[in-house]
């Protein structure tokens, strides 16, 4: 059976691309959950590395903090600009 009007041969149109439509959205929306599972299990360990990181930052920023206020008043720095050397 197949359609000989326009309108018939228009609906077989409209109701094929629908049913591809949906085929498509239907296979991008299962491809997409295995990609987002994927980028987590990846995402997940460069953060822990880069969280680690950071970590060793805040602690080596907090030693040197510490240093600059165990050293004598003379050895700290100046706050202002320095005056030039040789005049």
């Amino acid at each position: 059976m197949v359609p000989a009007s326009i309108a018939g041969r228009a609906t077989a149109a409209v109701v094929m691309l629908a049913g591809l439509s949906f085929l498509a959205v239907t296979t991008a929306a299962v491809t997409n959950a295995f990609v987002e599972a994927a980028a987590r299990r990846r995402g997940e360990h460069a953060q822990d590395a880069m969280l680690a990181e950071i970590r060793g930052l805040r602690a080596e920023l907090e030693q040197l903090r510490a240093d600059l206020l165990a050293t004598p008043g003379e050895d700290a720095p100046q706050a202002g600009p320095r005056p030039a050397s040789g005049t």
